[in-house]
């Protein structure tokens, strides 16, 4: 009853990784945008440029994949000497993780063999990993994340089986294939370091840990000293906003945490399983407690840190661990109760396997993509999705060497080898650097919408400064940002739509003669008075809490809002201390629902009235405003109302538009312009 010897047979093992094979098949179609970014660095580096995403910003850290984008480079140089088309890459990549996630199961078998552990056990954990949807979805992407959870899951091997030396190379491949990498890396060894005997200990400081750290002091010393910049620019724009928020950043969140969505995919019943199983695996100690230790504060960084893209990838590296942890607990009730073991190992079984195909339900319907093993096909458009399209539309027009904007950074790019501009931040210095929180802050970026306002924020400004000849994006993302249109133009007619590709998918601007061909460091703008700015606000004298800034001045980013008035009625709002360079105020429309005058006036610290207008408003009447200032400086807007009864006044979208002295002091640090641009300035003063 009680005997230990192991059931990991080598037929078990070939079983579960034929059932990951079919399982991840279903996947192939499955492709993030993400997954080129490595190759266009590779792209560059290859032609001599060193780490940079273009031929225009210089050297910048774009990328989280260190090791990815050297990889990145040998594959797309094999893939050129054997004549093969250029995304040939991808499909190596995907076989990499392939090959990378039936890594993982035999790394999970041998760790099972160490224990001696059951039938039951073995199954468990087996079957569990082979039928993790997000193991089987990564290990179709060319990203780094399957391969970074098999190393994972080699250093945690090599920890468990006292191999120092490997697990040296283990967690320094971790944190150099990875940004976060020192992160998993530290937490495995440290859980282990802390468990261990005190001869034990001394033995893992001198053979891992100190050979981990100088690693970690060294690749980090090079970034510090090469890219002249400690954060890199994706975790700076996509993760340091959550770590150091402002209180009244526009941020667009997910309705639930990362972690609430991840026990979303998988049910309570399996969280409540791996949390009794963990209770378990603590009660007993040895390795699997360690384990457990580890797992837990691995959960909690990654729930925290999050991510936008379907999958949980963030979460892969975890698998195995809480497959081991649960397959402990199912092997202890076997040893005991053979039946009721073997009962609650089909259970888990017949669960995951349940969970595997809502989580494929689920992926068909968010990434409206098919299942290759019922839809099986050679063709790229449904391989590359939804980019192919643009890509096939886009090279007829753009060349190697144009300069584009486009906020997908990766597949088009590489493609098309051009000079993109990622406006989101990622993989372009300025967007994710530039001191404004005149944007939206959200898990894929830093986030400005394409319109055609005339007013520009300093990111769409930086496009003109670069030259910028064609503008990409997705339709969708145009729709919602333009009321459900795709917008003739841009930027007040500067860019004018030219095409979309034929699933209407992507759209193509291109500029117009219009478009400024030098700029100066005062056309760099935004709203100064934008919510995340204000100082102070008052309406009839209350003071507004700042707590409720989002909730209650909405026109003051992007969006419409209502003040309700009686007679007379005064809202104030203070958005500096010192006062701000102001070219004018823009309100998108005023209207009242009863007749009412309302009087805008910009003040300046010293109370001088520097700007001011007046709007006479008919009930149901909408005005839009534009009041030109001159460059005044001003530090409060005050807008009154005055109506003979009760009514309600909508603001849609007041921007006052200026320049703070902080971005005024970026944008001459950092950008260069020429006798031309300074030409161009005297003009337009």
């Amino acid at each position: 009853m009680n005997d230990r010897n192991t059931s990991v047979s080598p037929w078990l093992v070939i079983a579960a990784s034929v059932l990951f094979l079919v399982h991840a098949a279903s996947y192939l179609y499955f492709f993030v945008d993400d997954e080129a970014i490595p190759f266009v660095y590779a792209q560059n580096l290859l032609k001599g440029l060193g780490l940079s995403y273009n031929g225009l910003e210089g050297r910048l850290e774009g990328y989280s994949d260190f090791l990815h984008v050297f990889w990145a480079a040998v594959t797309l140089s094999i893939v050129r000497l054997a004549g093969l088309p250029k995304h040939s890459v991808f499909f190596v990549g995907k076989a990499v993780s392939i090959v990378s996630g039936v890594g993982i199961l035999l790394l999970v078998a041998v760790l099972l063999r160490r224990s001696r552990t059951h039938a039951a056990g073995a199954i468990t954990a087996l079957g569990t990993v082979a039928l993790a949807g997000p193991l089987a979805l990564w290990s179709c992407s060319s990203l780094e994340s399957v391969p970074f959870a098999f190393i994972s899951a080699g250093l945690l091997v090599a920890l468990v089986t006292s191999r120092d030396g490997w697990a040296a190379i283990a967690a320094s491949l971790l944190v150099l294939e990875r940004i976060d990498g020192f992160v998993y890396a530290s937490v495995l060894v440290g859980a282990f370091l802390l468990t261990a005997s005190d001869l034990r200990r001394r033995e893992m400081v001198r053979r891992i840990a100190a050979p981990l750290c100088l690693v970690l002091i060294a690749y980090h010393g090079w970034r510090w000293w090469y890219f002249e910049d400690l954060v890199p620019a994706p975790v700076e724009t996509k993760i340091l906003y959550k770590l150091l928020p402002h209180q009244n950043v526009v941020v667009k969140a997910p309705e639930r945490s990362y972690g609430m969505q991840f026990i979303g995919a998988y049910g309570w019943p399996a969280a409540l399983a791996l949390c009794a199983s963990a209770i378990h695996a603590v009660k007993t100690g040895g390795w699997i407690r360690t384990v457990t230790f580890g797992a837990l504060l691995l959960a909690v960084y990654v729930s925290v840190v999050g991510d936008w893209m379907f999958g949980f990838r963030f979460f892969v590296p975890l698998l195995p661990l809480f497959a081991l942890i649960v397959a402990n607990a199912v092997d202890h009730v076997a040893s005991l109760r053979p039946r009721l073991g073997s009962m609650l190992c089909a259970a888990i079984v017949v669960y995951g396997a349940y969970v595997a195909v809502q989580f494929a339900q689920t992926y068909e319907q968010v990434e409206k993509t098919p299942s290759f093993l019922r839809h099986p096909s050679p063709d790229l458009h449904q391989f590359f999705w939804p980019y192919y399209g643009l890509y096939e539309t886009a090279r007829h027009s753009i060349f190697p060497g144009d300069i584009v904007a486009y906020n997908q950074a990766g597949f088009v790019p590489f493609m098309l080898d051009v000079n993109n501009i990622d406006d989101l931040g990622i993989c372009s210095r300025f967007p994710s650097d530039v001191p404004s929180t005149d944007i939206y802050f959200t898990e894929v970026g830093r986030y400005a919408p394409l319109t055609n306002q005339a007013t520009l924020r300093p990111v769409h400004q930086y496009f003109l400064y670069q030259k910028v000849h064609f503008v990409m994006s997705r339709t969708d993302i145009l729709l919602r940002a333009n009321n459900d249109a795709v917008p003739p133009a841009l930027f007040g007619g500067l860019f004018h739509l030219v095409g979309e590709d034929a699933q209407q998918l992507n759209a193509i601007y291109e500029r117009t003669e219009n478009t400024p061909v030098s700029l100066g460091p005062d056309s760099f703008t935004e709203n100064v008075a934008h919510v995340s700015y204000v100082r102070a606000a008052r309406l009839n004298g209350s003071r507004i809490d700042s707590k409720d800034y989002l909730r209650t001045l909405p026109f003051l980013r992007d969006e419409a809002g209502i003040i309700e008035f009686a007679g007379h009625t005064e809202l104030l709002v203070e958005f500096s201390d010192q006062g701000e360079r102001v070219n004018e105020i823009r309100i998108a429309e005023l209207r009242a629902s009863v007749n009412a005058d309302v009087q805008i006036r910009l003040v300046a610290p010293d109370h001088e009235v520097v700007g001011k207008t007046d709007v006479m408003l008919a009930p149901g009447e909408g005005q839009s405003v534009l009041l030109e200032t001159a460059g005044a400086i001003a530090n409060r807007l005050v807008l009154t109302i005055d109506a003979p009864g009760e009514g309600a006044l909508r603001i849609r979208d007041l921007r006052v538009v200026g320049q703070r002295s902080a971005l005024r002091e970026y944008v001459t640090r950092n950008l260069r312009f020429s006798k031309e641009n300074q030409d161009y300035l005297t003009l337009q003063k």
